[in-house]
């Protein structure tokens, strides 16, 4: 990967990174989000019932209250400083 001076952004994506593979994990093993919908499967009526399946089922309000609670319990802040400043001093 290259890098980039300090204090200018970059967006990189990782290799097989994709959105399914995201929407999948969403799905298992988070259990916060239906099955995604393909592109070129995507119709009003097929996104309209993705999103009532996520609204009314229990299951995903239960399952992002439990990730919830481990995200605010996580550090994230210290590993991003150590790694900011190990990269400033080089």
């Amino acid at each position: 990967m290259d890098r980039e001076p300090v204090g200018h952004a970059r967006v990189v994506r990782l290799a097989g990174d994709s959105f399914r593979c995201r929407a999948a994990r969403l799905r298992q093993p988070l259990g916060v989000a239906p099955r995604a919908v393909p592109l070129r499967r995507l119709t009003a009526g097929t996104l309209a019932a993705a999103l009532a399946q996520a609204v009314t089922d229990p299951a995903y309000r239960r399952h992002g209250r439990r990730l919830a609670h481990l995200l605010r319990a996580e550090d994230a802040i210290t590993p991003v400083a150590t790694t900011v400043e190990r990269l400033t001093r080089t």
